[in-house]
């Protein structure tokens, strides 16, 4: 008999022995005082003590010690005990990540235990220090509070895997006795480092079959006979699926789906009511429990960004992204799968907002885009405008991997699924752009005001909203009312809500954010197009991909929204007549004789004239990048330093003596001539005395394109 070959792990044995154990949890103690990171979320890979209370820290990178370390090692969380009350200490984390955060107001947290629970943040500045290979944050802390306390400092508001698993026991124990919610919690699998995998289901016990979910392979271990345990039922209804914290240091993710458990659970919330009774709500807390509980930033255990495998992938190396795609792909089978929505933070870009996929179909893109709006209309923190649709966000290629965004969830699930409401809900850490202003909330039925905007305490009261400025950054509490938005735009967008901001806002009704969808789609394509038939785009764009990527998610920015009466939209139909656009800018499409001449290709037939694109030194690129110029309006053309060429030359001349003009280049030439000729800087075209003097530079004529 043939021996069997071992099946191959991604983790040595000798590595799962030691998953107990971590790079990042560690213990250090000086005299009385103890630093320490062994907990859940906790990362600190090393301590310097500089002197008696100053303190050089170094945290471990993700991955570590399964793999080599990288850069990825923003992360960090600590306690600290036996320190000495009323003194200040200082304390130094070297970062690999540049001051961005920083200068929008991102401050480590702290909360004292047991003396106060809640999280704040630090008092004081922060201090950055940018060096070559890593940089310094440094801040100072007074301890004022008692010396038996334990202090902990991290770099953002945590929520671990062991508060997920509390979160849920909880959940489950007030609605055990509840006969208005269904509520069902599985256990659907283990990470690598063998941490729960859930799966949660929320509805109430309307349109439920006598048909159970079925048994999904290599998933739902603890379930050893199939045949006789059983799962959730089967549903007659709309299924949405949430899912978060594919991203572990991205807390901001768990308290927006804590907003909207706050709402799904509640039996006594109005729209929970709603919700439960429409819908079936499919919810996956945890995607990467690994680097939730290891405190890492954006990897796992094994380095990988595991928002980039859902297009393939592999049960033993990316088991919970494996899990999460099956149950999806048995939602759209045994049910009608409705909507996705991936929860994230934002390093970078600002706001709250959706990233959403470029659908080729103009119904399906405008649907895409109107529930993002209907959410903005629910929340001060939400910002339409920070929302992408563009095609190039599809496939954007990371810069240390070179993986490519088509295997994020987003755009796996949609093309997948084909669903076209497939999201990333992002949210900044600190900061945002726009602040809403919301409007009265409308009985739809009978028209009357049911509440009114300032009385609305919870988005619109400055102690308890901080809504995205240096100063007052985001809190848990703007990540919070966030998800609770997400429930009121979903209603809002299927037309369910009976007490809804919709008949008080700008655009007045669900019909009419679709007509300004789609007038918005119009009017990206418009700005495409003219961005393509401007001559000096095509000169300069052409033949460089990443500037013509560039160019069209600039494109696919939508422009602000203007105010619209709403009887001006209600008498459009949907689909049909144009409707009023905004009115166009106007673009520089025609160039001055002199521009077009200095990328003029003398031929021996010099009537079909040929234009070149031009390529400009690294310095004038540079130039250019700088200037930040938006895609219409008229377009200011660098001069060109490289082409020398004089400004009384007539073209139409020029044209009128093709025929004395002599073959300077005879495509005929053989290769080896044809190169010599090219070797040639400059040549000197001698028709009439007014263009005796004219020089113009020699190209390759394979690369010339015709006007």
């Amino acid at each position: 008999m043939e021996s069997r070959k071992p099946k191959s792990s991604t983790l040595s044995r000798k590595k799962q022995k030691n998953l107990i154990g971590s790079e990042s949890q560690n213990f250090y103690s000086f005299g009385s005082l103890v630093i320490s990171s062994k907990f859940d979320t906790g990362n600190i890979l090393d301590v310097c003590q500089i002197s008696d209370r100053n303190f050089i820290m170094t945290t471990a990178s993700d991955g570590e010690p399964y793999r080599k370390p990288g850069k990825s090692k923003a992360w960090y969380h600590f306690s600290i005990t036996g320190f000495q009350q009323g003194e200040t200490y200082n304390f130094c984390l070297r970062m690999p990540h540049g001051p961005g955060l920083i200068n929008n107001g991102l401050k480590p947290v702290f909360k004292i235990v047991p003396e106060d629970e809640t999280w704040k943040f630090i008092p004081g500045e922060v201090e950055f220090d940018k060096g070559e290979e890593s940089s310094l944050i440094q801040f100072r802390y007074t301890f004022e509070c008692s010396s038996s306390s334990t202090v902990h400092f991290a770099y953002s508001f945590p929520f671990g895997y062991e508060d997920v698993l509390k979160q849920m026991d909880e959940i489950q124990h007030k609605l055990k006795d509840n006969e208005s919610i269904y509520f069902f919690r599985e256990h659907v699998g283990y990470s690598l480092e063998k941490r729960k995998v859930e799966l949660i289901t929320i509805t109430d016990h309307s349109k439920k079959t006598d048909q159970t979910e079925p048994f999904i392979r290599r998933l739902f271990p603890t379930c050893k006979n199939k045949k006789i345990s059983k799962r959730g039922y089967i549903f007659k209804k709309p299924t949405i699926f949430f899912s978060a914290r594919v991203h572990p240091g991205e807390v901001a993710a768990s308290f927006m789906l804590n907003g909207i458990l706050d709402v799904l659970t509640d039996p006594d919330h109005e729209y929970g009511k709603l919700l439960r009774k429409h819908f079936v709500f499919k919810i996956i807390p945890l995607l990467n429990p690994d680097g939730v509980y290891r405190g890492y930033y954006r990897q796992d255990t094994m380095g990988n960004n595991l928002n980039r495998f859902y297009k393939d992938p592999k049960f033993d190396q990316q088991p919970t992204i494996y899990i999460a795609k099956q149950i999806i792909n048995q939602l759209n089978q045994t049910s009608k799968f409705a909507l996705y929505i991936d929860l994230h933070a934002h390093a970078s870009k600002k706001g709250c907002f959706m990233f959403g996929n470029s659908l080729s179909i103009l119904q399906q893109q405008v649907e895409n885009m109107a529930l993002p709006k209907a959410i903005s209309l629910n929340s001060i923190d939400f910002d339409f405008n920070q929302c992408s649709f563009a095609a190039g966000n599809m496939k954007v290629k990371d810069k240390g991997t070179g993986m490519t965004r088509d295997g994020c969830g987003r755009v796996a699930i949609w093309s997948d699924t084909g669903i076209p409401n497939s999201y990333t809900l992002e949210c900044h850490y600190t900061v945002g752009v726009n602040k809403n202003t919301l409007t009265d909330i409308i009985d739809v039925k009978t028209k009357e005001v049911v509440q009114k905007a300032e009385d609305d305490k919870e988005q619109t009261d400055p102690d308890l909203v901080k809504a995205g400025t240096k100063e007052n950054p985001y809190t848990i509490d703007s990540f919070f009312q966030v998800g609770k938005a997400v429930c009121v735009g979903i209603l809002d967008y299927y037309e369910l809500n009976a007490h809804s901001r919709l008949p008080s806002s700008e655009l007045g009704s669900m019909k009419n954010v679709r007509i300004e969808m789609r007038r918005l789609i119009e009017e990206r394509k418009k700005k495409k197009a003219s961005n393509e038939n401007n001559p000096y785009n095509r000169l300069y764009n052409r033949g460089n991909s990443r500037r013509q990527a560039s160019q069209a998610s600039r494109a696919d920015k939508l422009p602000p929204l203007p105010n619209i009466a709403n009887k001006k939209c209600d008498g459009a139909p949907f689909f049909g007549k144009k409707y009023p656009i905004h009115p166009q800018i106007p673009n520089k499409s025609a160039i001055s004789s002199n521009i077009l001449l200095s990328d003029v290709l003398l031929d021996h037939n010099i009537n079909k004239s040929q234009k070149k694109p031009y390529r400009a030194s690294s310095s004038i690129i540079k130039q250019r990048n700088n200037l930040n110029r938006p895609n219409l309006g008229p377009t200011k053309i660098p001069l060109l330093k490289s082409i020398i060429t004089p400004s009384n030359i007539n073209l139409g001349k020029v044209g009128s003596y093709s025929n004395e003009v002599p073959k300077i280049i005879d495509p005929k030439l053989s290769r080896k001539s044809s190169k010599s000729m090219l070797r040639m800087p400059l040549v000197r075209a001698v028709t009439t005395k007014e263009a005796l003097n004219m020089k113009i530079p020699i190209r390759a004529s394979s690369s010339l394109q015709k006007i």
